[in-house]
């Protein structure tokens, strides 16, 4: 698998609001309550604009979250430091890997709910 795969699946509808419900339980686990809207879902961008925007929230107003998010949804901490350290838009690019594991696990999830063990 490779993340251009994924990438491509975000022009079918069906895969971006089976993401859209994965990175809503992820953020309500740690006690972020999202609320995509229909802009939201017309492509990659809008999605990854909307979580930049939430992501900066969460970072000035409840820094501490976000260390139980990117566990909980497994993303290494070696990633969320290099970001913290050469990005100069942290939030957009916390935002891109969050949508991407998102992504992944929907994508893992079909893969092998449709193929026979």
């Amino acid at each position: 698998m490779n993340n251009s795969e994924i990438i491509k699946r975000f022009d079918e509808q069906e895969f971006v609001l089976a993401t859209i419900d994965q990175i809503t339980k992820d953020f309500l686990k740690v006690g972020i309550k999202l609320e995509f809207l229909p802009e939201h879902t017309q492509s990659a961008g809008s999605l990854i604009e909307y979580l930049n925007n939430e992501l900066e929230i969460v970072m000035r107003e409840a820094p501490s979250l976000l260390t139980r998010l990117f566990y909980l949804v497994d993303i290494p901490e070696t990633n969320i430091r290099e970001i913290f350290d050469s990005s100069d838009l942290p939030s957009r690019d916390l935002a891109d890997l969050l949508l991407l594991r998102a992504a992944q696990k929907v994508y893992f999830r079909e893969k092998y709910k449709s193929s026979s063990l």
